[in-house]
């Protein structure tokens, strides 16, 4: 017969308590549902865009440990437009392999992705009009760019 020592029952009891009381982290949304400078952002989405990003829009849910999902939405000049991409992509890549993880390829309309029930309507998140454009997508599929090359608009969803 084993004998089960204290700490073990202190660890077993801690997890019993932990899972009856529904221990969690608390969901966290943040919206910004109208035209806003980027640098007015910078605690939601710290990256440096070149200086003719505007018209940032942001829905970002953290909830947990399995889910987060951001939609992001902003104007750029078309000379910059690469600029922009290339420097979220570089900030995606920090401590990692570097920004090979991400491969151009054409706009399936088919992998839009759709805001979750608690992130609710997005009316600033419509790639599914994009004409003319192309899309930078994460080999991991955690991470998508949608650029319309006819308004200059870059979308750019993230999930984990």
């Amino acid at each position: 017969m084993e004998v089960i020592s204290p700490w073990k029952r202190f660890g077993c009891l801690l997890t019993i308590v932990a899972l009856l009381t529904g221990c969690h982290v608390d969901e966290a949304k943040i919206r910004v549902d109208s035209p806003t400078a980027p640098d007015k952002l910078k605690a939601e989405f710290n990256v440096t865009l070149p200086k003719s990003a505007k018209n940032m829009y942001l829905a970002q849910l953290a909830a947990g440990l399995q889910t987060f999902e951001e939609y992001v939405r902003f104007e750029v000049d078309p000379e910059e437009r690469e600029q922009a991409i290339q420097a979220i992509m570089a900030w995606d890549a920090k401590g990692q392999t570097g920004m090979s993880m991400y491969e151009r390829k054409p706009i399936d309309p088919t992998h839009f992705p759709t805001p979750s029930a608690s992130i609710g309507r997005i009316v600033w998140w419509n790639p599914g009009d994009i004409k003319k454009g192309y899309s930078y997508v994460k080999k991991n599929h955690t991470r998508t760019f949608w650029i319309d090359e006819d308004t200059h608009i870059v979308y750019l969803y993230w999930t984990d």
